[in-house]
């Protein structure tokens, strides 16, 4: 049979319940922390957001060692699950010293010159043979392929370091040739050597032959050559007259690099006139 509280504990409880963390109830409340947990529960009460089992002074030596101090030796400290702790610093808003993780990090890396513990050991010198039996089930079979690996005719898109999406197709294991290749030697037969292909629209990934112009490298050089395409770096070099500081601060002004494009443009243009 339940046993009843006196309705003036149940007053007392709904009045400190809500504030009090549990081991204060348990000095002023009769009851073990069990029929508290009961009674809170049959009538409905709970603890306010902000209410925790930490004391002012736990909480402001928190917020002294928290940012440089590991999170086991708090754990050691303040007689807490790494939970508690964590869910402490949370609404503390506590974070850790950045350069505090830093040297935490490098503590886990392999300092240059270091040797692995199994460099030039047998397996079963370092692994004990009930590791090495439970290693058999998840080990790579011989032959056995990746679950990711893709078959011949595949294609997939890259991006290089411009950005620049590219198509690529599987020609055999381990050899992947741009599309547009593929696609244009079917057509016209082998590239020769000293030539490739230029793309005649902004869309690489289309790679149809009639998308695609055979030229020298000489030539894909020239069309490629900042001096060509009057990029904005280049024009700012050409009026900064090599100062890279000057250059820098040149192109935060968008429109003295247009004007001398311009200019650059017209004086090109005089030029094969003349010719």
């Amino acid at each position: 049979m339940k046993k009843i509280w006196p309705q003036e504990h149940v007053d007392v409880l709904r009045t400190i319940y809500p504030v009090l963390p549990m081991e204060d109830l348990l000095k002023i409340l009769p009851y073990s922390k069990q029929k508290i947990k009961c009674a809170a529960a049959r009538h409905k009460l709970t603890k306010k957001g902000k209410c925790y089992s930490w004391k002012y002074e736990h909480e402001q030596k928190l917020i002294e060692l928290y940012p440089t101090t590991l999170i086991k030796d708090l754990q050691v400290l303040f007689d807490k699950t790494e939970s508690q702790i964590g869910s402490a610093a949370f609404k503390l808003k506590l974070v850790k010293d950045p350069e505090f993780k830093y040297q935490q990090c490098l503590k886990s890396c392999y300092k240059p010159g270091s040797v692995p513990l199994n460099k030039g050991k047998k397996q079963s010198e370092y692994m004990s043979p009930q590791q090495i039996e439970k290693t058999k089930a998840t080990r790579f079979k011989t032959g056995q392929k990746s679950i990711t690996e893709l078959y011949d005719g595949a294609i997939t898109e890259r991006a290089d370091k411009s950005g620049t999406v590219h198509k690529y197709i599987r020609i055999s294991k381990g050899v992947w040739v741009e599309l547009q290749i593929v696609n244009w030697e079917k057509v016209n037969g082998p590239i020769p050597e000293g030539h490739c292909l230029w793309c005649l629209s902004e869309d690489r990934t289309n790679c149809d032959p009639s998308n695609w112009e055979l030229i020298t490298q000489k030539e894909n050089l020239w069309r490629n050559s900042a001096s060509n395409n009057l990029t904005d770096r280049y024009v700012a070099n050409t009026v900064a007259w090599r100062n890279a500081e000057l250059a820098d601060e040149i192109l935060q002004y968008p429109e003295i690099i247009d004007l001398k494009r311009k200019q650059l443009q017209l004086n090109r243009a005089i030029k094969q006139h003349g010719k």
